[in-house]
């Protein structure tokens, strides 16, 4: 028996914008959606469970666009054509696992000015035009038990992304690796 969340919130519609603290379930799947993103976080304390669904995009804006906020977890979630599939802007202890990201005309998932986030299980293929993980001005972040491949970069570091960790992660078929 599976348990119910309690005072979870149900996404039904997309794009959608998250501006309260509190668990989020993705409740469908939207395989091309014309807009610039598919869920936006803008609260402190969210976890976003995908549920397994799929947001594609038509290769603009980002999949996931969350900035300046702490303590936000995205999980189970399919990411198809964005420009980033997810994007962090400034944010801080905070976790992804079990996401799957392909086919981005940016990065699959850009962290920039973030720091103390746990990337666990996260694949992204076909960003052609540039990395699977890019890092800037990012540092204190871990990716793990995750796979880069047919990317334009693996890993991505720039601008003073010091002390990132990366293990037992697979990184092949990209233009460069790390």
């Amino acid at each position: 028996e599976i348990t119910p969340i309690i005072n979870a919130k149900y996404i039904n519609s997309l794009p959608y914008t998250i501006t309260e603290s509190g668990y989020y379930i993705l409740n469908i799947s939207k395989p091309y959606l014309n807009a610039l993103w598919g869920i936006k976080i803008q609260a402190n304390n969210v976890v976003l469970d995908g549920n397994g669904n799929i947001i594609g995009g038509s290769g603009e804006g980002n999949g996931i666009d969350a900035g300046n906020v702490n303590n936000i977890t995205i999980k189970n979630i399919n990411l198809n054509l964005w420009y980033d599939g997810i994007c962090f802007v400034s944010i801080t202890n905070s976790s992804a696992y079990n996401i799957n990201i392909s086919n981005c005309n940016g990065n699959g998932f850009g962290i920039y000015y973030s720091s103390n986030n746990k990337i666990t299980n996260v694949k992204v293929s076909g960003c052609n035009n540039d990395a699977g993980f890019d890092f800037w001005a990012s540092s204190n972040n871990a990716i793990t038990n995750s796979i880069t491949t047919n990317n334009k970069y693996g890993i991505y570091l720039d601008n003073s992304s010091n002390y990132n960790s990366i293990t037992s992660t697979i990184i092949s078929s990209n233009s460069y690796g790390i």
